[in-house]
């Protein structure tokens, strides 16, 4: 833990205004605005009460240990839980995923995409790279993610890849990792591309071909361990469902030992969402059981050695979720604010530049501090208001409405859940 000195005859002159919350028994603080948040143990909680207070750190001492004292303090000042706000207010430039074809190689049950077969009017080569180009006018040192579809069936895939370098933006291949790497092969992909996500579903070689397909689990192991020691950042991509629970709590973490000695792979864990072929709308707030399994699962892996990055980051001001963040153009040029976004617009009838400038002015209503259900939630700037566009296709398949008790009591466990194991307190 990290050594903090604090003055011993001076108040640590903590938040006056936070929000408390009785979690798995522990505190769980939030200062909403900012945001941050710190979770004590019944100890903590009760000098933490004497230094808000007005106490100094040498009269909290004089009725606790120095053990908890000391505890205490370093979980403030990890979290910055201070009355003056540090928090920035960062502003970053758009990302960009092209989805280069909807053509795919498998009919995996839950894809957003209902990928299969291509489109009858999508993009050629150069519209793709006339769309790069608009791109690099408004972000320098940007990001381009190219995904599909099965992006590695397309015959130019190398030309985008190389123009995305050209540019001087950093890329992102989005795979199912069982197409040999089409044209180029998995070992050019991996020398070339500075992060390349394949998709996995489950840990066995049972579950995941129930969902993803036969022999795809013995073909995408295979890509992985090719790609494993090439230049490129492997970050495995799993959606949780009902199907793959078991897997998730019994095979997740044996995987990762495995496979992943060197503890430098990303991972990506969240639940299916609503669009393609996932038509039942499967979430993690609906199965309480597949959602302990999502937060042991990262538990594990966390005591484990593996350092994924947090969901949530404290001091770190957003307005709003990822609307607008990145600019999605999909197979036939129709632009996304987002992933679940409506398609508003084509890159053949206006330019990408004209078409960001009008989309952000337009984004103001999803800014949580103007969203009736989300203005005064102490979450708000931590959840971002969730995915409100995926929520109010939720709402219109259930009773429950947009944001239950369910959810928010999903983000409040998370909090402490990772808190606890980042200082090993399970």
């Amino acid at each position: 833990m990290q050594k903090v000195d604090f003055e011993l005859d001076a108040p640590v002159l903590l938040p006056e205004q936070f929000t408390s919350h009785k979690v798995r028994g522990m505190y769980l603080l939030i200062v909403g605005e900012r945001p941050t948040w710190i979770v004590l143990n019944q100890a903590e909680y009760e000098a933490f009460k004497e230094l808000v207070g007005g106490a100094t750190v040498r009269e909290v001492l004089k009725s606790h240990p120095q053990e908890t004292v000391s505890h205490l303090l370093a979980k403030v000042h990890q979290a910055k839980f201070y009355r003056e706000d540090t928090s920035v207010r960062r502003t970053y430039p758009p990302k960009l995923t092209l989805y280069i074809s909807n053509r795919c190689n498998l009919k995996c049950v839950h894809c957003y995409a209902a990928a299969g077969d291509a489109l009858p009017s999508e993009l050629t080569t150069p519209e793709w790279l006339e769309v790069i180009d608009q791109y690099s006018q408004i972000a320098q040192s940007g990001e381009v993610t190219i995904s599909g579809g099965e992006p590695t069936l397309h015959p130019e895939l190398g030309v985008l890849l190389e123009s995305v370098a050209n540019h001087g933006h950093r890329s992102v291949l989005f795979t199912n990792g069982t197409t040999g790497g089409g044209k180029l092969g998995w070992n050019t992909l991996g020398q070339t591309v500075d992060v390349i996500q394949l998709s996995i579903d489950g840990f066995d070689e049972d579950t995941n071909d129930e969902i993803r397909g036969k022999g795809t689990f013995r073909k995408v192991l295979q890509t992985y361990e090719t790609l494993y020691d090439t230049r490129t950042q492997i970050r495995l991509s799993v959606c949780a469902m009902p199907q793959n629970v078991d897997s998730l709590r019994n095979g997740l973490l044996q995987f990762l030992r495995k496979y992943d000695p060197a503890k430098k792979i990303g991972l990506i864990l969240s639940p299916t969402v609503v669009a393609g072929r996932n038509e039942n709308g499967t979430y993690a707030f609906d199965y309480p059981e597949l959602q302990e399994a999502i937060g042991d699962s990262l538990d594990e892996i966390w005591r484990s050695g593996w350092r994924f990055p947090n969901t949530f980051q404290r001091n770190d001001h957003q307005p709003r979720c990822g609307i607008g963040s990145s600019i999605l153009i999909a197979p036939d040029g129709g632009y996304r604010a987002c992933t679940f976004a409506p398609i508003s617009g084509n890159v053949r009838q206006q330019r990408l530049a004209d078409w960001y400038s009008t989309t952000q002015e337009r984004l103001e209503h999803f800014n949580v501090d103007n969203i009736e259900m989300c203005k005064d939630c102490d979450l708000r700037h931590i959840c971002l208001g969730g995915c409100v566009v995926k929520m109010g296709h939720r709402a219109r398949c259930t009773s429950s409405g947009p944001c239950t008790p369910a959810n928010r009591n999903f983000y409040y466990e998370k909090l402490v859940r990772e808190s606890m194991v980042l200082f090993g307190e399970r």
